[in-house]
């Protein structure tokens, strides 16, 4: 019934409020971009994945994206609850982790950038217990879902509230630190030049030794498609953290890649450099 509400509305250009329409999409054949971009005009928080349909005859392609809306309640609870980690997702998790523990970090003290509802620390948290954790997110209702699902942590942790993009974060972080991580996070900063600048504030941060891991959706080489602009290719990545100073930048892995047929929850890599 929901989808057939809101198909309507989209034909007829009726207003709609739909908080879980990202579950309404491929939409048919029978729309049009112009009727596409009425929709989006007055439901702006259903920005529409487009999957593969054809108008008058032509293949259109996919854009590759997500919106979120971190700061209500009920959006990061309802995201949290969408979002436990897959066998995939752990397996990006248990490499990160990996990497540390093997790693002689300059100092023990882990930061993480946006931190989300806290899944990836309480696995660190758990699997290694001689670290101290910062967990740094914009977003109120994500730090306080953190502070929930990391209670049994708490003496090893300190969660820092600020903006990667708009303001000097890493003035407000502890030092010294050894190593900085993050996942399915930087992209949505919205440009190359965004986190272009976390890696800048990231290189500057950490001492000789220093380890940056990050884990984040990624534009797959070879795609047809288009995605946003804060998902591009491991490559270019890897020319970023090169260009602020890293050394060693590579490719750790790169998890449920798909070229034809993506979506928004798939192509994503961990990316390493060292300071």
């Amino acid at each position: 019934m929901e989808r057939a509400r809101a198909l309507s509305a989209f034909r007829w250009g009726w207003p709609l409020t739909l908080p879980m329409c990202t579950n309404l999409w491929p939409l048919p054949p029978v729309f049009s971009t112009a009727a596409r971009m009425r929709f989006e005009a007055r439901n702006p928080e259903c920005r529409i994945q487009i999957s593969d349909y054809r108008i008058r005859g032509q293949s259109v392609k996919k854009f590759i994206g997500a919106q979120h809306h971190f700061h209500e309640n009920q959006n990061a609870l309802d995201w949290a609850n969408r979002f436990v980690p897959t066998p995939e997702r752990l397996q990006l998790f248990d490499t990160i982790i990996q990497q540390i523990g093997k790693t002689s970090l300059p100092a023990p003290h882990i930061v993480e950038l946006g931190i989300g509802p806290g899944y990836l620390a309480e696995r660190l948290l758990k699997k290694i217990p001689n670290i101290t954790y910062e967990g740094i997110d914009f977003s109120t209702p994500m730090l306080n879902l953190a502070a929930t699902r990391l209670a049994a942590h708490m003496s090893r942790i300190k969660f820092t509230q600020a903006d990667l993009v708009n303001e000097d974060w890493g003035a407000k972080v502890s030092r010294p630190v050894g190593a900085i991580i993050s996942t399915w996070a930087l992209h949505d900063l919205g440009s190359q030049e965004n986190t272009r600048k976390v890696y800048q504030t990231c290189h500057r941060l950490m001492a000789s030794g220093g380890i940056l891991l990050n884990g984040d959706f990624v534009k797959p080489e070879g795609t047809r498609h288009d995605f946003e602009a804060g998902r591009f290719p491991v490559s270019r990545h890897l020319e970023l953290l090169q260009e602020v100073g890293f050394r060693g930048a590579h490719c750790l892995i790169f998890l449920e890649q798909e070229l034809e047929n993506p979506t928004s929850a798939q192509n994503y890599a961990c990316m390493q450099a060292i300071v």
